[in-house]
């Protein structure tokens, strides 16, 4: 690194912190540390450190600093909080915790609820998933995130003209939130939707997401030969135990399999089902 031995724990820190922002985490670390050398203890320091581990791949080393950060200033809501993000996957009771105390320091801490609400609804506590992410939006009106998951709750029990309310919201905030897949989902549900306010909206979602993208399309390079077999792949998250694996197997089964060559690709990891 080439850095003056004499610098001080705050050029350090502050060195760091240019580092992280420019990307640079494994060089931000390094800062960290000999900042931390100088000085042990420092809250702030450590949970510098314990984002820039967690950007690097790092969730152990960085649960770790939080955890010190933690020590050093019990009141310190943010480390809480993101200490909740790295245990929710290995450890969902310990990450409830954690965004509790978060959002009990920071009753204002809106992110924290909004984390909060999605561990419990992982938790299968969806009344309380729903309170916190009411919080969340009290406390800054204009979170998508929030509203999103809000809609998400509501659509699972048939509350569609909240859900739809909570996604519309949520795209008028933010254009290009997830919402908008949400919406499109949600809209054929309900009862009093047409099929021309589905495809309206459809439409929308291809000017805001699909046509920006269009310059990046390539031709195919396959082999245009109108003889050989035609090769079809299906793409989808729901090969498994679910209605569209289910509808799937009776096309897969009646394909001319002579002509067709079929490959079904799932996008995501699956287990148990």
């Amino acid at each position: 690194m080439g850095r003056n031995r004499d610098s001080s724990e705050d050029e350090l820190f502050q060195a760091g912190l240019n580092a992280a922002d420019a990307g640079s985490f494994q060089e931000a670390i390094e800062l960290y540390w000999q900042s931390i050398d100088i000085r042990p203890g420092r809250a702030n320091v450590l949970f510098a450190l314990g984002n820039a581990l967690h950007a690097s791949g790092q969730p152990d080393e960085a649960a770790d600093a939080y955890r010190r950060a933690i020590a050093a200033r019990p009141d310190f809501a943010e480390a809480f909080n993101n200490l909740g993000v790295i245990l929710s996957a290995a450890q969902p009771a310990e990450a409830i915790e954690a965004f509790r105390t978060a959002v009990t320091l920071r009753p204002d801490y809106a992110d924290a609820h909004n984390n909060y609400g999605v561990a419990l609804s992982a938790a299968g506590d969806t009344e309380r998933a729903v309170a916190a992410w009411r919080r969340a939006l009290a406390a800054q009106p204009a979170f998508a995130p929030a509203w999103v998951n809000l809609g998400a709750a509501f659509q699972d029990v048939a509350l569609l003209n909240d859900a739809i309310r909570c996604y519309r919201n949520a795209l008028a905030i933010d254009p290009a939130s997830p919402a908008a897949h949400n919406l499109l989902y949600a809209l054929h549900f309900h009862p009093d939707c047409g099929l021309r306010e589905i495809r309206d909206e459809h439409d929308r979602w291809n000017r805001r997401h699909v046509r920006p993208l269009a310059h990046l399309i390539r031709p195919h390079l396959n082999d245009p030969s109108p003889d050989r077999p035609l090769k079809i792949g299906y793409v989808s998250p729901d090969f498994r135990g679910h209605p569209i694996g289910r509808f799937m197997l009776p096309i897969l089964a009646n394909h001319d399999h002579r002509h067709f060559h079929v490959h079904c690709y799932s996008d995501v990891v699956c287990g148990g089902e």
